[in-house]
């Protein structure tokens, strides 16, 4: 990654009843290729509502999208919920 810049963004969804949750990924990719990756995951996630409850279907369908993102080569960012050293 040396001389690359990395990109930082936040994923979210937002659902009935205040359920919430959002991702922050990182990658080199640029706002173009990002935005062009995250319409096609999008348009390409088939929710089985047989074998899934109707009523969970945004957010099966939100983990999958992160899913293919970190097949893609994004990486989820995690922080430290205790900083200090």
């Amino acid at each position: 990654m040396e001389g690359k810049i990395l990109h930082l963004f936040k994923l979210q969804y937002s659902w009935y009843e205040g359920e919430f949750d959002s991702t922050i990924l990182a990658t080199t990719k640029e706002k173009e290729e990002i935005e062009h990756d995250l319409r096609e995951i999008a348009n390409s996630i088939i929710i089985d509502r047989k074998k899934e409850d109707a009523v969970d279907c945004k957010p099966v369908a939100y983990q999958g999208i992160i899913s293919i993102l970190e097949q893609k080569g994004y990486t989820v960012c995690y922080f430290l919920s205790d900083p200090e050293y």
